[in-house]
């Protein structure tokens, strides 16, 4: 569990409502590719967590060397990422 930097707070673009949660929870199947890591990642959600979609900034993904660009969703709770799934990296 870590504090949000200002850099991961302006990464981070929106939140997901705990309805649309409880339905992500409901659609995972077991032949889902990430079915182990995302099982994880719901088990960690408590109520009152709020989850957040982020993508680093553009140059990220294509000007940095090396490339460090990420795009995924956290659970924050009580202003900490407790836990992460990365949908993408480059």
């Amino acid at each position: 569990m870590h504090k949000r930097s200002p850099r991961e707070q302006a990464w981070m673009k929106q939140t997901i409502g705990q309805s649309i949660i409880a339905s992500l929870k409901r659609r995972v199947s077991p032949d889902d590719l990430y079915d182990e890591q995302w099982l994880r990642f719901k088990d960690q959600i408590q109520p009152g967590d709020q989850i957040w979609y982020y993508k680093t900034p553009i140059e990220t993904w294509t000007e940095w060397f090396p490339l460090c660009g990420r795009e995924g969703y956290v659970i924050v709770r009580d202003d900490q990422i407790v836990d992460e799934i990365l949908l993408s990296i480059s």
